[in-house]
Order: C-alpha cells, then sequence, then structure tokens
C-alpha cells in the first residue's frame, strides 16, 4: 500500500523535491510518498514488549526530497532526504500516539530528523562521539524549527516533542530524568498514590477482568510503597539530589562535540558547548513540566495496551485449538491462525493501491 499524505499548502514551506543534483524542484513540497514495509513474520516475545514501548512499522519514503531554511534556497547537504528512505515516521510509541499522533503534519519533519539522526548514529560507530552528538543537536533544533515553520504545530506540543529527542537521543540522560521526575512525583503526590492503590484493592472494574486485576493493582501497590520510601524530606532530597547532580553531568559531558566533513569521517578538536549545554537543560525542564501531567494517560493507555495484548493471544490459543481438534470451519482452516501482533499504525484515509517499484520490499497489506 502507499500511503500518500497530503498537508495543507503554504507559500513558506520550505521543504522541496531535488533533483540529481541537489537543486529544489518545483513548488514547495506539501506531499510526502510512503510505502508500508511488511513486519518480521512469527512470534518474538522481545519484540512484542519492544513494540508496547516504542514504534515497530517501517516505511519507505519513495521522495527525495530536502528542508532549506527559506524558499527557494538550496538544502543543505545534511537537510537532504535520500529516496528510498527508510523511517518509522514520529518515533512515538504507540500508548502516546493519542497525544500526538505518529504521522500528519509533522510527517517529513519526522523523516527528515530520522536521516539525521542516522548521520550521527554513523559517526558514533566510527568513533567520532563529539562529531555524532554535536549533529544529533543540529537535528533536534532543526526538528523544532520545521515543526514550526512547515508542521505549524503549536509552541506546547513542539517544544514536548522537541525535548523527547532531545533527552532521549543520549538515553543515559533521557532514563535519569524521567526517574528523577517520577522520584519527585511520589514524593509530593503520595497521598493519590497511596489513594488508589486501596480502591483498586477492593474494587473489580468488570467482572470478567478479575483474572487480569494483578496488573494495575500491582503496579499501584508498587508506585504507593515507593511514595512511602520517598515520604522523608532527607531520603526525597538525597534520591532526587543525586538524580539532578547526575543528570547535569551527564548533560555535560553531551555538551562536549566537535565539528567534521559531511560524510563523517573525521571530526576536528573537541570543546565544550555552551548551547549544546544549555539546550539540555531546557529540555530537563521541558520534562519536568510535562511529564507529571501526561503521565495518568501513559499508564492508563499503556496497561490497555497490555490487557488487550494478552486478550488477542488468548483468543489466538483458542483459534488455534479448534483448528487442532477439528472443531474449526473450513474457512478457518484454510488460513491457520497466527500470533497477533499488537495494533499497528492506525488507517489513514489516503491509502492507495499501488505496485511496488523495482527494488522495494513487498508492502504489507
Amino acid at each position: 500500500m502507499v500511503l500518500k499524505l497530503t498537508e495543507a499548502s503554504e507559500a513558506s514551506v520550505p521543504f522541496y523535491d531535488l533533483d540529481d543534483s541537489g537543486q529544489p524542484v518545483g513548488p514547495p513540497k506539501t506531499e510526502v510518498q510512503l510505502i508500508q514495509l511488511p513486519e518480521p513474520l512469527g512470534f518474538n516475545l522481545l519484540r512484542l514488549l519492544y513494540a508496547l514501548f516504542a514504534a515497530t512499522t517501517m516505511f519507505r519514503c519513495v521522495d527525495r526530497f530536502g528542508w532549506a531554511d527559506r524558499p527557494g534556497q538550496t538544502p543543505d547537504p545534511l537537510s537532504v532526504v535520500p529516496a528510498n528512505t527508510k523511517t518509522d515516521l514520529a518515533s512515538i510509541p504507540s500508548f502516546l500516539w493519542g497525544i500526538v499522533p505518529s504521522y500528519g503534519r509533522h510527517t517529513m519533519c519526522a523523516v527528515l530528523h530520522d536521516v539525521r539522526c542516522d548521520e550521527a548514529a554513523e559517526a558514533r560507530k566510527a568513533g567520532h562521539r563529539q562529531l555524532a552528538a554535536r549533529r544529533r543537536r543540529l537535528a533536534d533544533n532543526q526538528f523544532r524549527a520545521t515543526l514550526k515553520r512547515h508542521a505549524r504545530l503549536g509552541p506546547i506540543t513542539r517544544w514536548i516533542m522537541w525535548a523527547a529527542v532531545r533527552l532521549f537521543g543520549y538515553i543515559p540522560l533521557g532514563a535519569t530524568a524521567v526517574v528523577g521526575i517520577l522520584a519527585a512525583m511520589l514524593h509530593h503526590a503520595r497521598p493519590t498514590f497511596t489513594a488508589i492503590a486501596a480502591a483498586l484493592d477492593g474494587v473489580t472494574i468488570w467482572p470478567w477482568l478479575a483474572p487480569l486485576d494483578f496488573l494495575p493493582k500491582t503496579i499501584a501497590s508498587g508506585l504507593a510503597w515507593c511514595s512511602d520510601q520517598m515520604a522523608g524530606q532527607g531520603t526525597y532530597l538525597g534520591v532526587v539530589g543525586g538524580l539532578a547532580g547526575l543528570a547535569l553531568l551527564l548533560a555535560a559531558i553531551r555538551s562536549i562535540e566537535a565539528d567534521g566533513p559531511v560524510d563523517g569521517s573525521s571530526q576536528g578538536p573537541a570543546a565544550f558547548s555552551p548551547a549544546g549545554f544549555g539546550g539540555l537543560i531546557a529540555a530537563l525542564v521541558v520534562g519536568a513540566l510535562a511529564l507529571p501531567p501526561l503521565l495518568p494517560l501513559i499508564v492508563v493507555t499503556l496497561l490497555t495496551r497490555v490487557v488487550l495484548a494478552l486478550f488477542d493471544y488468548v483468543g489466538f490459543a483458542i483459534d488455534w485449538l479448534r483448528v487442532k481438534i477439528g472443531l474449526a470451519s473450513d474457512d478457518d482452516k484454510a488460513t491457520p491462525p497466527t500470533p497477533p501482533r499488537l495494533p499497528g499504525l492506525p488507517t489513514a484515509a489516503g491509502f492507495e493501491g499501488a505496485a511496488p517499484q523495482r527494488g522495494a520490499a513487498e508492502p504489507s497489506a
């Protein structure tokens, strides 16, 4: 299937189709063509768990295009999306799609960001960590700029999206930030966690869900216990202070950057980047402000996804057993049951059937 996303045409949109020499062709780009790639077959528990937290559906971007800072300007070589680039669009976990979808007006922004992150990753694999840090910072900042000037997202949404890619572009810093924010929430919202655990302990929302009560009850009880451990002011200050110090240290390490050629084959002298450090501190502040109000929605949605996945696998086991003992219909026997996958990318109205191009992977239906 080919997914064609048409975005609002605006004279100031600085994405352009490019010719073979890298020069802009035609008016500003308002449409991108994607082909969904087949997912791996068979059951894999690790892939199932990973799918809960990450976008796993991959696409091939047919178009070759680039981003220019101003209309009519030739895109920088590092701001070009080659034809047939593989992408997962916006790398947003599926349980957050209710807040920010993985595709939409920001699709081209996300594809370009994927390409630039891959360039940073290649520099890191070559041993040029400081060059990779600089390229990742520039990619994240450009992502925020494209969200504003092309996708026209609101300031709160684009700053949250920028903070997420900025922090989790360096996993140790992102993980430290999340743990620190959770620790602060456990201390300040202790009565809430305790009340939720007590309420869930004596309630079953639906009787037929009783076998799965252990999921929300275990999580709520665990959070309440952690909240009790964080109740003391000394414990709270020690834990949060230690995590804050670690976050500052990691931000300083990440802010040591170096420049280099476009191909990433080498890097210049490394130096501390005040802009890089300041950006990471800003991302930490945005994360501290945004995560607390979003956390309840994240937890509820993630639990719903887990419960749905468990029921899907129960249904698969029943279908498989019906086939094995001969109770299945002829149609069911003709299509043996396969392990279900977690819900993938929502169907878009713009899907159009098309034959795959030469050299392309066969798209999944």
